[in-house]
């Protein structure tokens, strides 16, 4: 399952993953914002793990010839997921984009996959609704940590290493990059099956989108020292899709043609989720 990924800035916040369909994220979508595709660094809050969770939490294997669609989802007073690995759960619990930011987790981790629905209600949901939408998200994210860590006994910790990165710079020819045309709408950007489509969005998001595209396989650091918002339309032709001689660029290809970019390998800090122990949960 190949998911299409999209942010935005919403007043409320759904999450949705799945091969068909398109979601959207409140993550950390503030103007300056750095870092965009590095993980969060610790903080006591989430060491400790919140104090808020779910009321109940049922977690089955996802049953044998069933749909092959998957996707999760938080509503205001829920958490649902379809067909997922424990994977897919820790890059969405953790806002992880590639491989080389999580370590150490078990094949079954990446290969079985699971239904989850859970419930907020009593203090908990009291809780939330005193937030706003981007506070609210992030509690529900550590929530999600929490059933992790309740539920498969993940225990983790975190290095940073010296890994391989790309940096997303201005090509030899310049940037081909159009400024966003006048909106009142906000930045919005999706991505996934070959292509990105972007609303007066930076290079910054960009290069966070790229972080998740599967042939990349790296974190991708804005370096374009591009400051102005932009309206990106960026299509290519996912590796495992070039089945014919006059398919379409590849996504290195396409950026410098249609966008006037160019990712640079190079290496930098990288901080990474290292799994110190996980087990399968007991299905109820």
């Amino acid at each position: 399952m190949k998911p299409i990924f999209s942010l935005s800035k919403p007043k409320s916040v759904q999450l949705f993953v799945g091969s068909a369909a398109v979601f959207a994220v409140l993550a950390r979508c503030v103007p300056g914002s750095p870092a965009w595709a590095q993980v969060p660094q610790a903080t006591a809050a989430e060491e400790n793990l919140p104090s808020l969770e779910f009321d109940v939490a049922a977690i089955k294997p996802h049953p044998q010839g069933a749909s092959m669609n998957g996707g999760w989802r938080f509503t205001a007073d829920s958490f649902s997921a379809s067909n997922l690995t424990l994977k897919s759960l820790i890059f969405n619990a953790y806002d992880l984009k590639s491989d080389s930011q999580l370590r150490d987790l078990p094949k079954w981790g990446r290969t079985d996959e699971w239904d989850i629905n859970a419930k907020i209600g009593g203090e908990s949901l009291q809780e939330l609704q005193k937030l706003d939408a981007r506070q609210s998200y992030e509690e529900k994210r550590m929530m999600l940590r929490k059933l992790l860590a309740t539920r498969f006994g993940l225990k983790i910790h975190r290095e940073t290493k010296d890994l391989p990165i790309y940096e997303l710079t201005v090509a030899k020819g310049g940037s081909k990059l159009a400024a966003a045309a006048t909106s009142d709408k906000g930045s919005s950007w999706s991505w996934g099956n070959g292509r990105f489509d972007g609303t007066d969005v930076g290079a910054d998001a960009l290069a966070y989108s790229l972080s998740s595209v599967e042939e990349i396989g790296r974190l991708v650091v804005d370096k374009t020292g591009l400051k102005g918002k932009y309206d990106i339309k960026l299509n290519w032709t996912p590796e495992g899709n070039k089945e014919t001689l006059d398919s379409g660029p590849s996504i290195f290809t396409a950026l410098e043609e249609q966008l006037g970019l160019k990712l640079i390998s190079a290496k930098g800090p990288v901080e990474t989720i290292v799994v110190d122990h996980v087990e399968r949960p007991t299905p109820n």
